[in-house]
């Protein structure tokens, strides 16, 4: 049963994993909340009730920038029905070389066999959410340190600015997101290509990282603009 109800998340979907965006999803699920599109990194729920669903979200290479006429993608789907899947919907594309996108799909029959995940693109998503990581622990370091050598001498000799202290907090908060990222992006990395144990992780932790980045990038445009009313 589905109304006409929607909502919108944003996350940076380059740095989860399939298991992790499919513990998000089915925790929006729980909420009333089923995906109905995407389009890049922005997720649209529509306010569906499916009781008693798994959740399944797999990565498939694929031919075309329109699924529509990708053989992959159909080929993939045709698969995931006949072993008692339903598809939810189909991702943006989300990397060129190879172009990869991600299916989503739902059943609410106990005796579906479960889609088994490829390695392969397990290790690239591993790999690719760490060094996009890493590149943003590096830019917002630079960027926070950058900030600090010009405002500091500054305000030493004119006195406190707010805008200037207000940019300095956000590009701090920016760099230990990023940093504390880049951890636990890394620690996904060694898992799927070494075997090293996760550990236990607070529920919602990647999400909470998440948000913390995003809440220092509006706090940097908050503080760009007091600057420019100053």
């Amino acid at each position: 049963m589905s109304n006409n109800k929607t909502t919108m998340r944003y996350l940076y979907l380059r740095i989860y994993s399939n298991d992790e965006l499919q513990a998000y999803l089915s925790e929006m699920l729980a909420e009333g909340w089923a995906i109905e599109k995407t389009h890049g990194n922005f997720l649209f729920f529509r306010r569906h009730q499916l009781k008693d669903a798994r959740l399944c979200v797999v990565t498939t290479e694929c031919t075309d920038r329109s699924p529509k006429y990708d053989d992959q993608v159909n080929e993939y789907i045709e698969i995931a029905l006949r072993l008692g899947w339903q598809l939810l919907c189909i991702g943006d594309y989300e990397s060129v070389l190879p172009m990869r996108r991600r299916l989503y799909f739902y059943t609410c029959d106990p005796a579906a066999e479960p889609l088994e995940p490829d390695e392969a693109i397990d290790f690239q998503n591993g790999w690719r959410a760490g060094k996009s990581t890493r590149k943003w622990r590096i830019g917002w370091l630079l960027l926070a340190l950058a900030a600090l050598l010009t405002t500091v001498p500054f305000m030493m000799a004119e006195g406190l600015s707010l805008p200037f202290l207000w940019i300095d907090g956000a590009l701090i908060s920016a760099a230990l997101a990023s940093h504390r990222l880049a951890g636990d992006r890394h620690a996904l990395y060694l898992h799927v290509t070494e075997g090293v144990p996760f550990g236990q992780r607070a529920p919602g932790i990647l999400r909470r990282l998440e948000n913390h980045l995003t809440l220092s990038l509006a706090a940097l445009l908050a503080g760009m603009f007091l600057l420019l009313l100053s």
